[in-house]
């Protein structure tokens, strides 16, 4: 089991291959740093799409800077659909994604935070129910919980006076 969890990370060379279905057996995949939208994102769009395709993976942690350089303004914000849909919104697993300091933004522009968890509502597979957050994942035998934490937050708020009361009161709660 360690070997296959191993093997998923180090690389998309496994996309080639697969590796044998056992019973019980739980695979995802953590994608990180994922939101600069180009020809390299969908090379790792393509990757992984094999890679989900050929080993039976469950789910996808995202695990921040979902959207490059600045976040999303909106859930209409092309970035969504050059940074997400464009790339990933075909791969037919959930995507759990969490923010990165890049969603918060960069270069002077605030990143809208709470539009990444309303995309939650416009886009099947994007499953992001709040800044933190955690699930349930099971087969026959397996049942893991997996944690999703907005690591910037606890580092500090960011742009503290651009935030609405209700993402201070999440991210306050969090670092509680």
């Amino acid at each position: 089991m360690i070997l296959q969890i191993l093997s998923l990370f180090v690389g998309y060379r496994l996309s080639e291959s697969s590796l044998p279905v056992q019973s019980g057996t739980l695979r995802f995949v953590t994608l990180g740093d994922a939101g600069a939208a180009g020809e390299p994102q969908l090379m790792t769009s393509a990757a992984l799409s094999r890679i989900v395709s050929t080993n039976a993976i469950s789910f996808v942690a995202m695990v921040g800077d979902n959207f490059y350089p600045s976040g999303i303004q909106s859930i209409n914000d092309p970035a969504v659909h050059t940074g997400f849909v464009g790339a990933f919104g075909a791969i037919p697993v959930p995507f759990h994604p969490v923010l990165g300091d890049n969603d918060y933004g960069d270069d002077g522009i605030i990143g809208n935070i709470s539009a990444q968890i309303a995309l939650s509502s416009h886009l099947p597979n994007w499953e992001m129910p709040q800044f933190f957050y955690s699930k349930i994942e099971r087969t026959d035998q397996v049942r893991i919980c997996t944690v999703y934490i907005d690591t910037q937050s606890l580092i500090s708020i960011p742009d503290i006076d651009m935030r609405t009361p209700e993402e201070l009161g999440i991210l306050e709660t969090q670092m509680d």
